[in-house]
């Protein structure tokens, strides 16, 4: 598959935030910010935010975060439309200053060897 055949497979966008106020107060403000203004745009497919599992301890474990946000879009020019809305926008301007962190992990989903996209059934 080459770079070009990318453009048009689903386009996953994850961010970790670390919060500056690690309060339940601020954690639930800051998690229905996310909803309101970055969940439901045009062609994304997947929306959820996470939070970070506490009592796992072991060294690989990464502790510098508080909340994940994950999203799929259809493709990345669905990506880049929601990236310039004003929900968008308007959410940094809102929440943005309550993460002192964040780290962004930008992927595209790779198809099975026979073309078809990856999806795990549940035996049960």
């Amino acid at each position: 598959m080459t770079f070009k055949s990318y453009l048009d497979t689903p386009f996953v966008h994850q961010v970790y935030f670390k919060l500056a106020d690690r309060t339940p107060q601020t954690r639930e403000a800051f998690i229905q910010f996310c909803y309101q203004y970055l969940s439901g745009h045009e062609g994304m497919t997947r929306f959820y935010l996470g939070l970070r599992a506490v009592e796992m301890r072991r060294p690989v474990n990464d502790q510098g975060f508080d909340i994940l946000m994950d999203m799929e879009f259809e493709n990345v020019e669905y990506y880049n439309k929601y990236r310039q809305h004003e929900r968008h926008e308007r959410w940094i301007t809102v929440a943005g200053s309550m993460a002192t962190e964040r780290r962004v992990f930008d992927s595209y989903v790779l198809p099975e060897p026979d073309g078809r996209a990856w999806k795990v059934e549940a035996d049960h």
